[in-house]
């Protein structure tokens, strides 16, 4: 671990240095932005002095604060899309490939206490995003959008490189699982950087109208990530071919690696983290409290607390089911490519429901209400997916595309809490940089999937509580999957009512927003009327020169 520390923290020392020039130029822009772009204005005074102070305060009233908008926002976003997208394949790769995993590590013919490959490819993911969380928090509030990318980049990179060669048939089997978690372990590093980019890039690149949808784009890249890392394997591995000596696995890494490649090479290309210009006025005025004060001020706010556990359970309680949902299936008497589809198919429908809500809330603001119906929703789902999941399908036609539409109907109601209740986050937080709220709620739901999985884990090999042995013919199972299932149903009854009482923040971010544009307005309406009214922000006026300073 200390290795594994050491190596991340030289990372991010070699991306700042080589983001040097363009880290100068992003912090010259941040000053710029601290003020308001409107000119200083410094002229002699005339034989009318009181002329000269009128004319030169109308001159700087009356200049609109313009804000712009540049094209390589898309770019940027693509950028930490592609390093999201590629480390959430290579988080799903083993945990849907149980058995063929057992077999090439393990030589076993399935998963078991002395085989949990799957089960802590998973886990490490959790516990690397929990405990370096507030690393890439920092390193990002400080160095930038730029750093960050960089960094996460470079140790996808890696990771993916030592996965590749833990999946060499020439590697001796005792090594095997060894190399794995370490690459495992590096690609893991990479995520406290990029999972708190996304509101950042928004903030800064993007205007007000288009952040949600922004920050939807990004989050999307995670189920999309999942869904791939679920199917691929599916093409790839033959689970009943697949021994010590086989290729699959190496051929399933190799693809992999390509995609953190490309998003290594494009975030090369990245000159500046922020733009010249700011995109709207949260970004130009946004003189954020330095880190340490901006975690203090999340602790004392109480409306966070709701947001972490609401955002938490949400994220949780998906990607926990889909950890599990191989084994139960298989066990059920589904076929082996179940479990991939029906993760595609929620992530399909997620994602798309996910842009619908990013627009609708982009344009009326209800990030609450649209939490609330999702989380109310989640919880019914998994009430009947709970049900369904208590019997064999047999010969019952109808048992198989209820199991796509309840997993169509699970992401539906919960990815797309995942980028709106990030926006809440920041809302509720604001004028606390957007990389420390964000990066809390993604800590803390690292945290909550990893302490949901664990609990699901151990319920289901508790033998103490009778749901195991159902009296039907044919059916073993060896795990009590239905006590896991009814833990997962009653974490997201409490999520909901949560979520349906609690959660009721305010829009700090949006209030500065709407007065700073009253604001504008007034001074714009007294100029055309021909009323001076000295702004706050005009510090000292002498006969002899003006000098207007913008705080």
């Amino acid at each position: 671990m200390i290795i594994i520390v050491t190596l991340i923290v030289f990372v991010v020392f070699v991306t700042k240095s080589t983001c040097r020039r363009g880290s100068k130029s992003d912090v010259s822009s941040s000053l710029e932005r601290s003020s308001l772009p409107t000119s200083i204005i410094v002229m002699t005074a005339t034989t009318d002095p009181s002329s000269s102070t009128r004319k030169d305060v109308e001159g700087v009233l009356s200049q609109p604060t313009e804000y712009k908008v540049y094209p390589m926002r898309w770019f940027i976003l693509m950028t930490v899309n592609l390093l999201a997208l590629s480390n959430a394949t290579m988080w799903m790769t083993y945990t849907s490939s149980t058995e063929a995993t057992a077999r090439f590590y393990c030589n076993m013919t399935e998963e078991s206490p002395k085989c949990e490959i799957s089960l802590w490819t998973s886990q490490i993911f959790q516990l690397m995003g929990t405990i370096l969380g507030i690393m890439g928090m920092y390193v990002t509030d400080k160095y930038g959008i730029k750093v960050s990318t960089r960094a996460g980049c470079i140790l996808n990179l890696a990771g993916a490189l030592i996965r590749i060669i833990s999946s060499l048939p020439m590697v001796p089997l005792e090594s095997r699982a060894g190399v794995l978690h370490v690459g495992t372990v590096i690609v893991s590093s990479a995520q406290p950087f990029f999972l708190v980019l996304s509101p950042k890039v928004a903030e800064y690149w993007f205007p007000e109208d288009q952040r949600a949808l922004s920050n939807v784009l990004s989050f999307i890249a995670n189920p999309l990530g999942v869904a791939l890392g679920t199917i691929i394997p599916v093409f790839i591995m033959n689970k009943d071919t697949v021994t010590i000596d086989s290729y699959q696995f190496l051929i399933l890494n190799v693809i992999l690696t390509s995609v953190p490649l490309i998003a290594f090479i494009m975030s090369m290309i990245i000159k500046s983290g922020t733009p010249p210009t700011p995109c709207c006025a949260s970004s130009d005025n946004h003189n954020a409290p330095d880190f340490c004060k901006a975690l203090g001020m999340l602790i004392k706010n109480p409306h966070f607390y709701v947001i972490l556990i609401v955002f938490g359970g949400a994220f949780g309680q998906l990607w926990a089911v889909y950890t599990a949902s191989d084994s139960l299936l298989n066990q059920l008497g589904y076929s082996p490519s179940v479990t991939g589809y029906t993760v595609v198919v929620a992530c399909a429908f997620g994602v798309g429901l996910s842009l619908l809500f990013g627009m609708y809330v982009d344009k009326t603001k209800k990030f609450k209400e649209v939490i609330r119906v999702c989380m109310c929703g989640f919880f019914l789902t998994s009430v009947a997916f709970n049900v369904i999941t208590r019997y064999q399908p047999g010969d019952n036609w109808f048992f198989l595309p209820l199991i796509f539409i309840l997993n169509a109907l699970l992401g539906i109601c919960s990815i797309p809490v995942f980028p709106i209740g990030i926006e809440l986050g920041i809302e509720a937080t604001y004028p606390v940089q957007e990389a420390t709220s964000s990066g809390l709620l993604v800590i803390i739901g690292q945290l909550e999937l990893f302490l949901i999985i664990t609990v699901m884990n151990v319920a289901r090999t508790n033998q103490n509580i009778d749901f195991v042995n159902i009296d039907r013919p044919g059916y073993q199972n060896d795990k009590n999957y239905f006590l896991a299932n009814d833990i997962w149903c009653g974490i997201a009854l409490v999520s909901a009512l949560i979520a349906l009482f609690l959660l009721n923040p305010p829009y700090k971010r949006l209030a500065f927003e709407k007065e700073h544009k009253e604001k504008s307005m007034s001074d714009r309406s007294n100029i055309e009327k021909g009323s001076i009214s000295p702004s706050p922000s005009i510090k000292s006026i002498t006969p002899s020169k003006v000098s207007v300073d913008v705080e």
